[in-house]
């Protein structure tokens, strides 16, 4: 069943969509040290719009704590 997610950025998104899942992502990234985000984000740098989209979601969570 798919639910709608209000995001910080106060988009109203289905919580089975791409842009929840970036954020999901981005979230989880957030709690990790420096170095594991700059793993992660070096696994999947050819990903572009995905690395540019949890990027754009690290910078609002950091951004409102």
């Amino acid at each position: 069943m798919t639910k709608s997610i209000k995001l910080p950025d106060n988009q109203v998104v289905p919580n089975d969509s791409e842009i929840y899942q970036r954020y999901c992502e981005a979230t989880t990234l957030s709690r990790k040290t420096l170095g594991e985000r700059k793993d992660f984000l070096y696994k999947i740098r050819e990903q572009e719009k995905r690395v540019d989209d949890i990027k754009y979601w690290l910078t609002i969570l950091w951004k409102n704590k």
